[in-house]
């Protein structure tokens, strides 16, 4: 597969390459540019729009634009030329300028292994772990919610993202009891009805709809890996009735709880019948 050509990588710390000055010159992009944010100051201008950087957001300069940057920022980087026969070009072109996320470690491992591995071994188009590893940063982009963080990342407060990600862990931890919006809201220190706004402004969605997925995320989990009854697994992720796990599950996925495991079940099976 050959997706495109890295040209340039590393960690790019503009208060020791841009010592002398407070803004760089405007430019024009002549690549795919990809920076994950890993400092707490920074600004960066893309076709005039102003973007406030800061950990966990993401930069994503396409061919063409032309930008500048202002106030000391630190990042991940690696600038491509993408094949202009592939798919992923187009799905570039179509994500937003500006991503945040609410948990990062994600974007961050692959941006950090992908550094590492590409220096040591050098930035090989053709090399498996190199485009396995650019797919995933791909999905990753694609699946963080491009329409919420194109309308309003401009008007994106950060001091939000400590208190909606304390949320987040507690959700994660606790989606198993009773959770309500006030248990919720309690961690961060906000009343429920601020806390209800802030937190679906971060995430895009409601915190109820959050600890929905949630509970659905580790049900799907337990019904492929599991032979738990229905009723053990919408008791142990939360649900307050199995009729109410199915009815979610169901409008969620399309599949009741026993037709999605019976699915998994005949996929599974299919080969060795095949050779039977």
């Amino acid at each position: 597969m050959y997706i495109g050509k890295i040209d340039s990588f590393g960690i790019f710390d503009m208060s020791t390459l841009f010592k002398a000055i407070k803004t760089t010159h405007c430019r024009r992009v002549e690549m795919f540019e990809f920076e994950y944010i890993v400092s707490d100051e920074g600004v960066t201008f893309i076709d005039g729009k102003k973007y406030k950087l800061f950990p966990n957001t993401f930069i994503l300069r396409k061919p063409g634009q032309t930008s500048y940057s202002t106030v000391p920022f630190k990042c991940y980087y690696f600038h491509m030329e993408v094949n202009p026969d592939c798919e992923y070009g187009q799905l570039l072109k179509s994500l937003p300028d500006f991503l945040y996320f609410i948990d990062g470690n994600a974007c961050r491992s692959i941006m950090e292994s992908l550094i590492m591995h590409l220096t040591n071994n050098g930035a090989d188009p053709y090399c498996y772990y190199t485009n396995a590893r650019l797919l995933e940063l791909f999905y990753l982009l694609k699946n963080n919610d491009k329409k919420r963080n194109a309308s309003d990342a401009r008007l994106f407060n950060a001091e939000h993202l400590e208190p909606v990600k304390k949320a987040v862990s507690y959700i994660k931890t606790h989606y198993e009891e009773p959770v309500s919006l006030q248990s919720i809201a309690a961690v961060t220190g906000y009343s429920p009805n601020y806390f209800h706004g802030i937190f679906t402004s971060v995430t895009g969605t409601t915190p109820q709809q959050y600890l929905n997925n949630e509970r659905l995320k580790n049900a799907k989990r337990m019904l492929a890996t599991t032979q738990k009854s229905l009723l053990d697994i919408s008791t142990e992720c939360g649900f307050s009735s199995q009729s109410y796990f199915t009815e979610q599950f169901k409008k969620a996925t399309l599949l009741t709880p026993h037709e999605y495991r019976k699915t998994l079940m005949m996929q599974y099976s299919a080969p060795f019948k095949d050779n039977a």
